[in-house]
């Protein structure tokens, strides 16, 4: 009966002792699982912090983009003012060269009539006076 009891006692002790390990046992996959879901949270943070990073290089990227592309379009803008001035530039100096050109033919034919006119009036043509005003510098020229 006594190594009955002792046994009675010495199995709830290791039972005791048997619940303990088990709890203990818990206790520390409990805090290995809390240790890995913690790393696993820094990490994740740390991730969060470069994508941060990241986002503000990329505003800031998208801001200096949107700057160069107005800037662009205002340049693009100023070309096209500034092709259009040019245009009607060329458009007025190439009618000028016809106004010139029409003035240069009348010029031809008024020295045909007049020399056809002084051929008529003088029969030399190498008069002094013939010469002189068909010459191509009659008027005289004055500088200012």
């Amino acid at each position: 009966r006594v190594l009955r009891e002792e046994q009675a006692k010495t199995r709830r002790v290791l039972g005791k002792m048997a619940s303990e390990v088990d709890a203990a046992a818990h206790e520390a996959r409990n805090r290995e699982v809390m240790l890995a879901q913690q790393q696993q949270l820094e990490a994740a943070f740390e991730e969060k912090d470069a994508l941060l990073s990241q986002l503000s290089l990329l505003r800031n990227a998208n801001a200096s983009l949107n700057a160069s592309t107005a800037e662009l379009e205002r340049a693009i803008g100023a070309g096209g003012r500034q092709r259009a001035g040019l245009e009607v530039r060329l458009k007025s100096a190439e009618e000028a060269a016809a106004r010139a050109e029409a003035d240069r033919r009348r010029a031809a034919v008024a020295r045909g009539e007049a020399e056809s006119l002084l051929s008529r009036i003088a029969p030399s043509p190498s008069s002094t006076l013939s010469a002189s005003l068909l010459s191509p510098s009659y008027p005289p020229h004055t500088t200012s």
